[in-house]
């Protein structure tokens, strides 16, 4: 590495030290990225044509290996570093999620399983295990598949969730071609779990479909656009609604539809119950 190239780095790692990531141009953040890949190369002409190729540092995050190495440049060290990146942001987010005390909406599942279903090329297929508190017990890809299809056996899928002592279940699957629809196959395994899982104490709380910008509840039948955060809501549930309830959520059966009533509802019906809003 010459004393020029040597030089720049050293004023790049400055520049990050002292006023931090988000003063740093995309370019400069990758490129910065690359020299703990690359220790003795000029890697800025690399940088700018990756995010170039890509659309961006998202389209680089959800890029394969196999594509990111057709990159002339980029070699296994830092296809490696790339996708080691992308996925300690998926673990990052999985961790934070399940220490949560409830999901409190639909928003929060889906950001649980974007990042780690959204850039698959395969069909997948997640289970969100939950106990009666809708707390998270446990996550697993449950199977998957060729490009554009994945085999479910409901007694496989029941018998995970009994062995994990859950009380419910969200199925998140993706498709990897982009189209949102949910299948024919789709709904009918939906259908076989909601009918079945209850006479072994095992609620279906909904089945969500992901692509790379959309996502489809099978259980409430409604398509969720992935743009801003507040499009992570189902129609008529707003942010404001989410938080209202969400003191009181572990006392409420998980269900999207029940975000969307109002608080006064809620407490009602929970009064003619007998028990405490």
């Amino acid at each position: 590495m010459n004393n020029c190239t040597a030089g720049h780095r050293k004023r790049l790692k400055e520049k990050y030290n002292r006023f931090g990531h988000d003063y740093l141009f995309d370019y400069e953040k990758i490129e910065l990225l690359l020299t703990y890949a690359v220790p003795r190369v000029d890697v800025k002409p690399l940088a700018k044509d990756l995010l170039e190729r890509f659309g961006g540092i998202a389209g680089l995050l959800n890029a394969s290996k196999e594509e990111l190495m057709l990159v002339p440049g980029v070699g296994e060290n830092i296809a490696n570093l790339i996708l080691l990146v992308r996925n300690l942001g998926a673990d990052f987010h999985k961790e934070r999620l399940m220490h949560k005390t409830v999901f409190a909406c639909t928003a929060d599942v889906i950001k649980f399983v974007r990042m780690k279903l959204a850039p698959l090329r395969k069909e997948a297929f997640l289970v969100i295990y939950l106990d009666t508190r809708n707390q998270v017990i446990d996550t697993g890809i449950l199977a998957d598949g060729t490009v554009d299809q994945v085999f479910i056996h409901v007694r496989e899928l029941l018998a995970e969730a009994i062995k994990r002592s859950a009380r419910g279940i969200i199925l998140v699957h993706n498709h990897p071609g982009g189209s949102v629809t949910p299948s024919h196959d789709d709904r009918v395994l939906t259908e076989c779990i909601r009918k079945t899982g209850p006479a072994m104490r095992i609620d279906l709380l909904d089945h969500l479909i992901i692509t790379h910008d959309a996502a489809y509840s099978i259980t409430t039948d409604q398509r969720i656009e992935l743009g801003d955060e507040q499009s992570y809501y189902l129609p008529g549930e707003t942010k404001a609604a989410a938080e209202k309830i969400k003191d009181n959520y572990d006392k409420l059966p998980f269900h999207p539809k029940k975000i969307r009533k109002p608080m006064s509802e809620l407490t009602q019906k929970t009064k003619k119950k007998g028990g405490q809003p």
